[in-house]
């Protein structure tokens, strides 16, 4: 089962008591996300067995009738589950605020939370945080888009909205922010296991970051080192490492025995020791002359 759908069981599934009005909130942004509504009718659709039931219990324990209830099999998305209330609509949607100033019904934040769930379930997806993080809102219009922005902001929520094909998108792209929203929605399940996630990402992010450094450094340690050799090699070929000075042919000497030892390493093993800037000042000293070798060959030919 996809992160998303897991998140929706949660949601879906919670228990104990809940005060009416937070059910109202959280059914009304159902009705404005989800249904097909007409003379006489609500309706729902969807291949979300534990959104169905969630919206059957809501129904039940709000207005204290069940809706029409089918289940179709479909050949390619499996089964479809279908709502139909075709009795009592007109009080249905008038305490839904429906078609009215419905915000009016989010007047606590119990209740904002509630619309926050209702709105998830029936038009909410997030991605697998393994991934990428994104969570999204898909809505019929921008008044509701932005109304699901104001809501979320009065958590310290920051959403942003897109049209894709020209349908309003909400949608949230920091860690951060989704574990937020999956608190402010009671969904603790998801949230914890979006917690783990992150921080494994975090740790294996580090070690990558510490490994790419540590290997860019042997590069460069390396590419150092063989540039040094060259010029050791070629001082040695030409006029002898005795032309240089003792200080500088015991370095010279110490790095074509020791390639792959450190600057720090190499002052180590002189004595008396010296530090790496000194090293590294001999050899850098020792490829000058190997150049300047190299140019008055040049002039002579």
């Amino acid at each position: 089962m996809s992160f998303s759908l897991n998140v929706k069981r949660e949601i879906a599934g919670r228990h104990g008591k809940t005060a009416r009005h937070c059910m109202l909130a959280e059914l009304a942004a159902i009705l404005y996300t989800a249904a097909e509504i007409r003379p006489g009718q609500i309706s729902f659709h969807t291949e979300n067995r534990d959104f169905a039931l969630r919206i059957a219990v809501l129904i039940e324990k709000t207005f204290r009738f069940y809706p029409e209830f089918k289940v179709r099999r479909h050949r390619k998305r499996g089964y479809i589950y279908y709502l139909y209330i075709t009795r009592h609509t007109p009080l249905v949607l008038k305490a839904c605020a429906y078609g009215e100033q419905w915000h009016q019904l989010l007047k606590g934040n119990c209740c904002k939370r509630a619309f926050l769930r209702g709105a998830f379930l029936a038009a909410g997806s997030v991605s697998n945080p393994e991934k990428t993080y994104h969570l999204e809102f898909i809505t019929k219009n921008e008044g509701l888009a932005e109304q699901i922005i104001a809501v979320m902001q009065e958590f310290e929520i920051d959403a942003k909205m897109i049209r894709r094909k020209n349908i309003p998108v909400v949608y949230l792209k920091e860690g951060d922010q989704i574990v937020r929203l999956l608190n402010v929605m009671s969904a603790h399940l998801a949230l914890m296991e979006l917690e783990n996630l992150r921080i494994v990402k975090d740790v294996r992010n580090s070690v990558n970051r510490l490994v790419n450094c540590e290997a860019a450094n042997l590069r460069k340690t390396g590419q150092a080192a063989f540039r040094q050799a060259m010029a050791i090699d070629y001082i040695e070929e030409t006029v002898g490492l005795d032309f240089l000075s003792d200080d500088l042919k015991s370095i010279a000497i110490l790095r074509k025995e020791n390639m792959a030892a450190s600057l720090k390493d190499l002052g180590e093993m002189l004595m008396p020791p010296i530090g790496r800037s000194g090293v590294n000042h001999r050899l850098q000293r020792i490829i000058e002359i190997a150049d300047n070798l190299k140019e008055e060959r040049e002039e002579i030919r």
